[in-house]
């Protein structure tokens, strides 16, 4: 977060109890953002659980933003053959964990 910060990027943290950042869910601060913003916002970056992403998957989607997630998911042969790591056709074991979209 420093490092986005230190480059002027806005960065937002949230909190289920707002005992970091903003209290409620991440995408309420995105959706904030994007609403509030006085520069152009042009990508989304973000790492945390499943839900979460996809649910910021789904707000960049539909404001054709650009976004790299970082998913992490359980692996058992970390080669892509058992396929316990997918998310939709991708396999974060073997095409990594951020995607883009």
């Amino acid at each position: 977060m420093d490092r986005f910060a230190a480059l002027g990027v806005p960065v937002i943290t949230t909190t289920d109890d707002g005992s970091a950042g903003r209290p409620g869910l991440v995408t309420a601060g995105v959706e904030h953002l994007l609403a509030t913003a006085t520069t152009p916002i042009d990508q989304l970056a973000a790492c945390g659980p499943g839900p979460m992403l996809t649910a910021l998957e789904r707000l960049a989607a539909v404001h054709h933003l650009p976004a790299q997630l970082s998913w992490e998911n359980r692996m058992r042969c970390g080669m892509g053959i058992c396929g316990t790591c997918a998310k939709d056709g991708w396999l974060v074991c073997s095409e990594g964990p951020v995607r883009r979209t």
